[in-house]
């Protein structure tokens, strides 16, 4: 049977799903609130406003005029009580609280004890409150009310820039923060030596604890670069493959609790699809699969061709469901629990999926469908509207931990659209070890504002091998 997408055109009048972005690294892709932020203008009274030589409150910062996301330059100290997080997810998206708490983001209040009325003013504005951007490492780990929901109502002191974050006035960039009495801050690490390092197979590697501090020695394969600005690429050797997130031309100090990011030397080392490398890092998991970070380059151990992998073809026989791409097929933000993140618009049985500086994650959903256990193909049709872009495909379950959440998973990488460029296929393969009901996805993944196209969406089952 001849492989084939097949869609009938539809003429489809524009619909619009829209948000305020406020995201963060990969490790929490979440988009922002689809509420009215606090009026960032504040007031310039310089006896009621923020100190950078002193201790400051919450109510001094929100005196002040914030500047707008990721212009923020000054940093200052605020003590305040940690009185709940950010959900994307939840209705409103601001939660006083720790039940159900997630690890990106916590809020401050001057008050232990605010209440979830007292944060929203007359205009249904947010008041009262500051966001606090928590980056993986040792601020997330040490202040977050997901792990931690002892911290709830704990005074902390915490040094970040001022800025506007999550629709309201926040800090970000946190290089210091105490909390029951004990200061939080970056290591001090010494680049001319070298961390301890054990010399491990892929899957001895890929079944070691998580641990920002112990490094790893390992040998492989290159047999995809996937970000050749960071050195994002996956390493197999005879044991098994491990996804590395970044790779730096030499030991910088990156890992160990030191808040040293990737300095994007990856490219002066010129490495290909197919050299045998020798990297140190740490062991990681992202989206329940292991991830090797913090690497840098040891040498180039050789070079062979890398196996290309058939790609299963998609027929008539095994396609589940042939996506029409029309409003209908999607979900919209308005359902009760939304899930769709996106601006989109559709013309002639294409759908244009905006992009947005502020976030990396604009997922446009398609309707739930269940599907019985086995092993699934989805795949997508896509191109950048006019600009480079990116763009991932990927699927949304209940988690198994928790029904009454979401777990979303993504494609190993995204990929890069040329600008120009046609239509190009990209897909990811999974597997069901029960029967679920499942969203699958397209998103916009890059922080370039540009549009992507998509034109098809398949969903089928994997033929057995």
């Amino acid at each position: 049977m001849k492989t084939k997408f097949y869609f009938p055109l539809l003429l489809i009048g524009a619909m619009l799903i829209s948000f305020v972005g406020c995201n963060d690294e990969k490790d929490s892709p979440k988009p922002g609130p689809i509420i009215e932020s606090q009026d960032p203008s504040g007031s310039d009274d310089p006896t009621n406003g923020p100190d950078v030589n002193s201790i400051n409150s919450v109510s001094q910062m929100l005196s002040a005029k914030a500047p707008d996301k990721d212009a923020g330059t000054q940093a200052y100290w605020v003590e305040a009580y940690i009185v709940g997080y950010y959900n994307f997810d939840a209705d409103p998206k601001f939660i006083i609280g720790a039940e159900g708490a997630k690890n990106a983001q916590i809020l401050i209040a001057d008050n232990a004890d605010i209440e979830q009325s007292v944060i929203a003013d007359k205009n249904g504005q947010l008041a009262n409150i500051m966001a606090v951007k928590l980056e993986a490492g040792m601020f997330r780990t040490k202040l977050n009310l997901a792990d931690n929901p002892g911290n709830y109502k704990k005074k902390v002191k915490i040094h970040g820039v001022f800025e506007m974050y999550c629709g309201v006035k926040g800090l970000v960039k946190i290089d210091e923060a105490e909390i029951d009495g004990v200061t939080i801050k970056p290591a001090e690490i010494d680049v001319n030596v070298l961390p301890e390092s054990a010399v491990k197979t892929i899957a001895e590697v890929n079944g070691v604890a998580d641990s920002e501090d112990v490094f790893y020695t390992i040998t492989g394969q290159i047999t995809e670069i996937t970000n050749a600005e960071y050195g994002n690429l996956t390493l197999k050797d005879e044991t098994g493959s491990i996804i590395v997130y970044g790779i730096t031309s030499k030991y910088i100090g990156m890992g160990q609790n030191s808040g040293i990011k990737n300095d994007k030397s990856f490219g002066s080392l010129g490495l290909v699809a197919g050299d045998i490398i020798k990297i140190s890092g740490t062991k990681t998991t992202f989206n329940n699969a292991p991830e090797f970070k913090n690497a840098y380059f040891i040498e180039k151990v050789g070079h062979e061709d890398v196996e290309v992998e058939p790609v299963t073809p998609i027929t008539d026989e095994n396609i589940v469901l042939n996506v029409a791409i029309e409003a209908s097929s999607f979900i919209a933000k308005e359902g009760e629990k939304p899930l769709t993140t996106a601006t989109v618009s559709f013309a002639d049985g294409v759908v244009t999926i905006a992009g947005d500086k502020s976030n990396n994650n604009l997922r446009l959903h398609v309707n739930k469908i269940t599907l019985p256990a086995g092993d699934y193909i989805w795949a997508a049709k896509v191109k950048a509207e006019s600009a480079e872009a990116k763009a991932r495909v990927g699927y949304q379950m209940p988690d198994p931990a928790d029904a009454t959440k979401n777990k979303f998973n993504y494609d190993k990488a995204a990929t890069t659209l040329a600008a120009g460029a046609d239509y190009v296929e990209i897909r990811m393969e999974f597997t069901l070890t029960a029967e679920t009901e499942v969203s699958p996805f397209v998103a916009n993944n890059g922080k370039t504002g540009n549009a992507i196209l998509v034109n098809e969406m398949i969903l089928a089952k994997k033929a057995a091998e």
